[in-house]
């Protein structure tokens, strides 16, 4: 590695891992709110929200890694070819092979590095994220309950306290059941959530209504203890293609959604090679409009990028599921190269 290439990547290196945090953070806004309320209103633990946060970042990475090296790099060479660095690179005697190793190894980088997620730590992540969000879903349904409030957030079931003596502990409690058809009143009682997606009512002094038919039997208590059960969302359950390994895609090879699926892993962390190449030309050609204009550009080509992707996704029925997860990475290789011959002739 020569002293071209050392300079260009320490350059491009730092504002890579800015923009890829720059991205994540735009994915994660519309986020932000709902994570919020379920720290402070709802009460779910910090620690089990942040988890899923990270949990979740392998498959941000797999947008943003493409993204942030086609910023960085036209970024880099937008300032270089600004304060005229290139023209003084290429009066040295550097050809477009010198200038462009650097941007094939940092191309190369950000493909492998996409790849890994692509191929093993997004399903990984996805898997791990559904089982927070089970402990999320379970946390909801006690932590958030409220005095003199009306509980409704299980399905079915309605609770109201009158007064929260501490996280477990509540008097005058009434929890009407429409599943089973009871209402339960109590002087006071303890509710806790287990491991088994379920909630224990511990009521203390109470009756006990039960519909049989028309008619209502009433049973007083000084101790009655109810498990009531705490229904998953069925979208936890749910294992699609982005929830599978390569290895569970190819078993999977006899629907078309999963052979686009696996041609996309690959497909996708080439488009990070394809960016830097179109980095480095955009970067070049718009040294006279302006940084502002180039990076505007680059966000339109991932903008574009991710279209076709999704045009393609829908056509899998007219064209093979192989080659359409590659149509975006064709088109944009091709324009790469007509602006390479451009920028370097």
């Amino acid at each position: 590695m020569n002293l071209l290439d050392k300079y260009v990547l320490k350059q491009v290196l730092p504002v890579f891992i800015l923009g890829n945090i720059f991205f994540i953070f735009l994915l994660l806004l519309d986020k932000l709110v709902q994570l919020a309320e379920l720290f402070f209103a709802k009460s779910v633990p910090a620690y089990l929200i942040i988890q899923t946060v990270i949990y979740y970042l392998p498959s941000f990475l797999a947008i943003t890694i493409p993204t942030a090296t086609l910023l960085s790099i036209l970024i880099i060479f937008s300032r270089m070819s600004v304060d005229s660095e290139l023209i003084v690179i290429r009066a040295s005697g550097a050809g477009f092979r010198q200038i462009f190793k650097p941007v094939f190894l940092f191309g190369v980088f950000a493909a492998f590095l996409t790849l890994l997620m692509t191929g093993y730590l997004m399903p990984l992540g996805n898997k791990a994220a559904v089982g927070n969000l089970k402990q999320i879903a379970k946390s909801v349904s006690i932590n958030d309950l409220k005095e003199k409030q009306l509980y409704k957030d299980i399905p079915g079931v309605l609770i109201y306290v009158k007064k929260i003596f501490d996280k477990n502990s509540f008097g005058q409690l009434i929890v009407v059941d429409k599943r089973q058809g009871y209402v339960i009143t109590a002087n006071k009682g303890n509710i806790i959530t287990t491991d088994q997606s379920e909630i224990v009512f511990d009521f203390r002094e109470g009756t006990l209504m039960k519909k049989s038919g028309e008619a209502y039997s009433k049973i007083g208590f000084n101790a009655f203890k109810v498990r009531i059960p705490i229904p998953v969302m069925e979208d936890f359950e749910i294992q699609g293609e982005r929830f599978m390994f390569l290895s569970q895609l190819v078993k999977n090879f006899g629907e078309k959604i999963y052979k686009f699926e696996f041609s996309k892993r690959f497909a996708i962390p080439f488009a990070a090679f394809i960016m830097a190449a179109l980095g480095l030309t955009f970067g070049s050609f718009f040294q006279r409009a302006g940084k502002s204009l180039g990076v505007f550009f680059s966000l339109v080509v991932v903008f574009l990028y991710n279209l076709i992707l999704i045009f393609s996704e829908n056509m899998i029925d007219v064209i093979n599921p192989f080659l359409a997860a590659w149509i975006a990475n064709i088109i944009f290789s091709i324009i790469a190269v007509i602006m390479i011959k451009k920028v370097f002739k």
